[in-house]
């Protein structure tokens, strides 16, 4: 059997390694290998690309921009439940089918007072691969406590900010929530 696998290995090395990653990225990660900053926090940017953030773990889907971890974050975040101080997820969100799972996620993973900062563009159809769309009160389901004991709930949130900034292609807006539990 090892004698066949380096067989292959010598003829796809590249296609090896990446399903041997693609493989792993979908199993959860070591939890203590991907532990907290200098300061004692675990922050988390989400949909990194090569916005690689020191002091953050970043994660992403594309194994070519090298983030920490490489995961499809529709499938689950790879960290225990309360073990999150912060996420960052900028320019992601539009890209992903079930937003109230992968919230659902944020929430599992944060600890109670963790920020979540999440930049998305306004109604922008300006790329092929955006799946869904958001407007200045998309997240309103998670701030307002009467959605909170509904079929909408995804966790509960507190907005401390929310900014608005004008791209070249589009109105971008970034919101800023702190976790109760």
């Amino acid at each position: 059997m090892n004698n066949i696998l380096r067989g292959v290995k010598k003829l796809v090395p590249g296609a090896v390694k990446t399903a041997a990653k693609n493989f792993v990225a979908g199993m959860s990660i070591d939890n203590s290998k991907y532990g907290y900053n200098k300061q004692g926090m675990r922050k988390i940017n989400i949909g990194s690309g090569k916005d690689r953030r020191v002091g953050f773990i970043n994660l992403d889907i594309d194994p070519e921009v090298k983030p920490d971890i490489t995961r499809d974050i529709e499938k689950g975040l790879p960290f225990d439940d309360n073990s999150v101080d912060e996420i960052v997820c900028s320019h992601t969100l539009e890209h992903i089918r079930d937003l109230s799972f992968v919230l659902r996620e944020f929430y599992r993973v944060s600890k109670p007072g963790a920020k979540i900062k999440i930049t998305v563009p306004l109604m922008d159809a300006s790329d092929i691969t955006h799946v869904r769309f958001f407007q200045e009160d998309t997240f309103r389901t998670l701030t307002e406590p009467h959605y909170w004991n509904t079929s909408y709930f995804v966790g509960k949130f507190k907005e401390l900010d929310r900014s608005f900034r004008d791209l070249s292609t589009c109105r971008e807006m970034t919101i800023v929530l702190e976790v109760i539990k």
